[in-house]
């Protein structure tokens, strides 16, 4: 790993994308990693959408873009959190305005939820004050010497790392962030809902719907990514897109809880489909940078 996050913190940003594109390429036409399940899951969510040769490209480049996130996950020691919303993403102005006048500047807490869209890892520095504490609820990996590298390098200041769950978000001018896109099991016990999402029904955790309700509503809800910005990477760079990353942000639509009981399934399960419809939005914008190899619609693992 070490020499891996040495060589990607030596090629310069501009060539970032040559060499992800090269290690796509190899993966996807040489290794064939995980390939038939990448052309099946595409191939499901964009029947009528996309011709073939429209669907082969997205799988293709989803390797692309999947070795690109990782190059710029191991720069991630190198990077200034500080730093990130100026220097290397593209906002929205109106939808970063939106989020700091309800969020920040009100003093209220927010939970963001994203998926396995774009670079995911360097979300929270492109979109929380610097001043705001941010507790980041994550999935340690299975094995323990990697999680802890990985650890090591999601470390920023103000910012909380949470291996489980989070049990409360009812302090205020906190943000919240979770990366809820994960197939939910059974056997870890976490409560979950069954949704669609691309087409295809898949288990989702409840966690953040949960958060939400026991806030009494107090906690907004909002679905952020971080896409990978191509022009960026051109010779020369365009001028209006002259960052690495651009920032996709907004609030969801919440359903309304019925009020006999704020925390019945049900209300959790209408608010998990909401963050399934907005993900869905993002994912078909940007449909090459989303993780299509894992396992989310897996039928063998929703016991």
């Amino acid at each position: 790993m070490l020499a891996q996050m040495q060589v990607a913190q030596w090629l310069p940003e501009r060539r970032l994308l040559a060499a992800a594109t090269a290690l796509g390429y190899l993966c996807y036409y040489v290794l064939r990693f995980r390939r038939s399940v990448v052309d099946a899951r595409v191939a499901a969510a964009f029947s009528g959408r996309a011709s073939p040769a429209e669907q082969r490209r997205i799988a293709r480049d989803a390797y692309v873009y999947l070795s690109l996130s990782l190059l710029w996950f191991l720069r991630l020691p190198t990077v200034d959190p500080a730093r990130v919303r100026e220097e290397l993403v593209d906002v929205d102005a109106a939808d970063v305005d939106a989020f700091h006048e309800r969020v920040v500047a009100a003093r209220h807490n927010a939970i963001l939820l994203t998926g396995h869209v774009g670079m995911w890892e360097l979300l929270p520095a492109a979109l929380a004050d610097p001043l705001c504490e941010q507790w980041i609820v994550y999935r340690p990996l299975h094995q323990a010497a990697l999680d802890r590298i990985v650890t090591d390098i999601r470390q920023a200041p103000r910012r909380h790392l949470v291996p489980g769950r989070l049990q409360d978000s009812s302090s205020t001018a906190q943000l919240v962030g979770l990366v809820a896109d994960h197939r939910a099991s059974s056997r870890r016990g976490a409560p979950r809902a069954e949704v669609t999402f691309l087409r295809q029904r898949t288990l989702l955790p409840t966690g953040a719907a949960r958060l939400h309700l026991g806030s009494a509503g107090a906690s907004s809800l909002w679905v952020g990514a971080l896409v990978h910005n191509t022009a960026f990477y051109r010779s020369p760079p365009v001028a209006s897109c002259a960052k690495p990353f651009k920032l996709v942000l907004r609030e969801i639509a919440v359903p309304l809880v019925s009020s006999e009981d704020p925390q019945a399934d049900d209300n959790a399960a209408a608010i998990t489909q909401s963050y399934a419809q907005a993900l869905e939005e993002v994912v078909l914008q940007h449909p090459e940078q989303y993780l299509w190899l894992h396992d989310l619609w897996s039928a063998s693992r929703r016991s």
